[in-house]
């Protein structure tokens, strides 16, 4: 509301200048003003005449046409990723040269980051996937993958969440990473119906455990849904790798070059199936952030770097849990896993993803610049409703 308003008289419409609307602004001053006033501006709220001085009613314009203020200075602008410790990483945190264009995989070219966000039923989830400062310097592609896809429809749909570390010394490890997150989606789909039977059955029961980490037992000792699910879960790794090596070769790629560590959440949409199914073969991790403390899921993974598909595919550690309101599941490779510990990260991580931030503000955050954690970063974070 403008201040300097003044009511001057009640009137009624018929008694104000002819071709006036009610309630609208006139565009020429008030013929009784005094020739020494400001001119002014009169229209009608209801019955009332209402006097505005001309410098009021154009203040707001004035405000409107006030100068932005100027953009940050440096690149990335207000964009440009935080950096936690004394001293910064060497370098833009920047995209640099383009990978060399392969003359054996012209159709596969990884871009510098991916980033991806779905919502089903409450469930809430952020991907992102970004080329590490040391691959970016050098020209090297994104050795990271993520994926995130959907099986069914409605009630009966399963939410799956891969993220692949391809290997460092393996040349190929990029395609390796790619094909991964695609071919385990595959293979989790020829098995929808009866995990998606199993993972409700196991919510009704409050059942969890698996083959890996502290909860690990004799597969004897499982309750029988929970030794079902992992034994389809290494079935789903048998599969991928198997689909992996294919792909290698029809690349006429090696395929040691094309190895990579894999993890892999399936989640029911289903309101009642509260159980998650949890795999992975090779390093990385999973973490539970929950009431702002971070829960690691042990899984046994120990041998890490040393374990990957295709080949190792009988290593797969796998872990049916429970999932809890307001818990926030993570699948990660060892460019996040590792940066976690670090002072400073956890803790404004936690404080940042409190709440489900945007597409771009994930991406933002996951960008963090820490020096000496130059690895790409791929995340998967899971908001359970």
């Amino acid at each position: 509301m403008i201040e300097d308003a003044e009511i001057v008289e009640d009137a009624d419409e018929a008694a104000l200048d002819p071709g006036l609307d009610t309630g609208l602004d006139l565009d020429f001053p008030d013929p009784g003003r005094d020739p020494g006033e400001s001119p002014a501006y009169a229209f009608l709220v209801g019955s009332k005449r209402v006097r505005v001085p001309a410098q009021a009613a154009a203040a707001p314009a004035a405000q409107a046409e006030a100068a932005p203020p100027p953009p940050p200075s440096g690149r990335g602008g207000a964009f440009a990723p935080e950096v936690i410790g004394a001293v910064p990483p060497p370098g833009p945190a920047e995209p640099g040269p383009l990978p060399r264009y392969s003359d054996a995989l012209p159709h596969l070219a990884v871009p510098d980051a991916e980033l991806d966000g779905a919502e089903h039923d409450g469930l809430l989830v952020r991907a992102v996937s970004l080329r590490g400062d040391a691959a970016r310097a050098a020209a090297r592609p994104r050795k990271d993958a993520v994926r995130l896809a959907r099986i069914g429809d409605g009630e009966d749909a399963l939410l799956v969440m891969a993220v692949a570390d391809g290997l460092g010394t393996a040349g190929y490890s990029h395609v390796g990473a790619h094909y991964a997150c695609s071919t385990v989606v595959e293979a989790v789909a020829g098995f929808h119906e009866e995990l998606l039977a199993l993972l409700r059955a196991v919510s009704a029961d409050g059942a969890e455990g698996g083959n890996g980490g502290g909860g690990a037992v004799a597969p004897g000792e499982l309750p029988d849904d929970v030794r079902r699910l992992v034994n389809y879960a290494q079935e789903i790794c048998r599969r991928t790798d198997v689909l992996l090596a294919k792909l290698a070769q029809q690349a006429e790629l090696p395929v040691e070059e094309c190895a990579t560590a894999l993890r892999c959440v399936v989640a029911p949409v289903d309101r009642e199936a509260e159980a998650r199914l949890l795999f992975t073969v090779g390093g990385g991790a999973f973490v539970r952030l929950r009431d702002g403390e971070w829960l690691p899921i042990e899984l046994g993974d120990s041998a890490g770097g040393s374990v990957a598909l295709p080949g190792a595919w009988d290593q797969a550690r796998v872990r049916v849990e429970p999932s809890r309101s307001g818990d926030v599941l993570i699948a990660c490779t060892d460019g996040v896993a590792e940066l976690l510990p670090v002072p400073g990260v956890a803790e404004r991580l936690a404080t940042q993803w409190a709440r489900v931030p945007g597409l771009a503000e994930f991406l933002h955050q996951v960008q963090v610049r820490v020096r000496g954690y130059d690895d790409d970063r791929s995340v998967i974070a899971l908001w359970e409703r």
